[in-house]
């Protein structure tokens, strides 16, 4: 079974090996370069690749009435 290659976001910081040593999501897998998650890491919750920004942070400010346009701005700056 082959797997489709995932484009990482040229905006997030691309992992380096020793960065992804450990994780759960590996290269092949459809999150990869989207998502990471190591038990080393934040305790293990699933974060955005080369970020400790959880992912449940997404839904809650979705949740709460943030558009992803505001989201996206304040994310990003976080990570220039």
């Amino acid at each position: 079974m082959t797997h489709a290659t995932t484009a990482v976001n040229p905006a997030l910081p691309v992992p380096s090996p020793e960065d992804l040593a450990g994780d759960l999501v590996q290269p092949g897998h459809p999150l990869f370069g989207i998502v990471w998650v190591n038990p080393h890491r934040m305790s293990g919750t699933p974060c955005f690749t080369g970020t400790r920004v959880p992912v449940q942070s997404l839904f809650d400010h979705l949740e709460s009435g943030d558009s992803l346009e505001d989201l996206s701005r304040r994310f990003l700056r976080c990570n220039a």
